[in-house]
């Protein structure tokens, strides 16, 4: 929060977002477990593993959520009006796919048009690193400069849109993997090399919006703890994603110029995958298109539905956390309306 909100401070710059100290930051134990806890018609049963959603005889309807408990692998059994998966963006697809049985879901829950884990996208983020050859400052604990020109300035026809990302590097690990390249004397990491190099080093990386070619499938030969086939991803890029990681390679030593750096890294070699994985479960206008419709309502099936990033038809170049939020809010006042 920028403003002190609901007894939670304002952002205090403590560097440490993913552990906010100060409570700035949302997370649900500061936030919704307190309403949790006074409200009497909500009870949490954790350390338990859904394993798959069974169907009724019609495979119209689910009946029951089967789970094990993580200590001792006793059965656990859930029986409600109506279910909402909500796994995140690769076990949301594997659980329907477990949950596969007899009649029009024998392929998997929702996969009535064979779209059940096709599409599969993430963003992947090049990264390149500068040494401006003076101190850049620092930074809060996130990166705090961005721009969306190659969002909104991009013929798409021709390339994927991207967000560039930049901050300087202090306080950010990462980026020590570029340090090294000049803080090492041979095999030799030379520390107070190291502790030179990082205040006047600047990241950059891009995260690039993708086709969606790739896919996840259940894994014929990897198991998990229970048993269970575990997801395998499969990422394709088509020549259409890699132009947009070409405009992006382009264009990096053009900014080190403007900026006059002594040095730039090389471009990171592997891609990083950006951890927002999409479009297996993708919503659509019917079971040709996609899993579930645009009230995120699996196709099929009268009462389950899916609030996750793999809903989305298509993942451009943003975060998606925020969509998430707002795709369970709406989902929630849906259900609220349907009573």
């Amino acid at each position: 929060a920028t403003v002190p909100y609901r007894g939670r401070s304002a952002c205090l710059a403590c560097r440490a977002c993913k552990f906010c100290p100060s409570g700035a930051r949302y997370s649900p134990d500061r936030v919704h477990v307190p309403l949790i806890d006074v409200m009497p018609n909500v009870t949490i049963m954790d350390k338990i593993s859904l394993r798959r959603l069974e169907t009724n005889g019609q495979g119209n309807r689910i009946t029951a959520a089967h789970g094990l408990r993580v200590e001792d692998r006793s059965p656990v059994v859930v029986t409600a009006d109506r279910f909402v998966v909500a796994m995140g963006g690769v076990e949301t697809t594997r659980i329907l796919m477990l949950s596969a049985g007899s009649g029009p879901h024998n392929e998997g829950l929702g996969n009535l048009g064979g779209q059940l884990g096709q599409h599969f996208s993430d963003h992947f983020n090049i990264f390149a690193a500068f040494d401006a050859g003076r101190r850049v400052g620092s930074r809060l604990g996130f990166e705090t400069m961005t721009s969306e020109h190659f969002r909104v300035n991009v013929d798409r026809r021709e390339q994927p849109t991207f967000i560039l990302y930049t901050a300087p590097a202090a306080d950010w690990l990462p980026t020590g993997i570029y340090a090294t390249e000049w803080a090492t004397n041979g095999n030799v990491l030379d520390l107070s090399g190291l502790r030179g190099s990082i205040p006047q080093m600047a990241f950059m990386y891009s995260m690039t919006e993708l086709g969606g070619n790739g896919s996840i499938s259940l894994d014929g030969e990897t198991r998990d703890a229970f048993g269970d086939p575990v997801a395998k991803v499969t990422m394709t890029l088509s020549d259409w994603d890699r132009q947009g990681h070409k405009a992006y390679e382009n264009l990096v030593p053009k900014i080190a110029e403007s900026m006059g750096a002594r040095h730039v890294s090389a471009i990171y070699p592997d891609y990083g995958m950006g951890y927002h994985p999409s479009g297996a479960t993708a919503m659509a206008n019917s079971p040709d298109q996609g899993v579930c419709d645009a009230n995120l309502r699996v196709f099929g099936l009268d009462n389950l539905y899916l609030v996750s990033n793999s809903v989305f038809p298509h993942m451009g170049s943003n975060p998606p956390t925020l969509t998430i939020a707002a795709l369970a809010l709406r989902l929630a006042s849906h259900l609220e309306r349907r009573g």
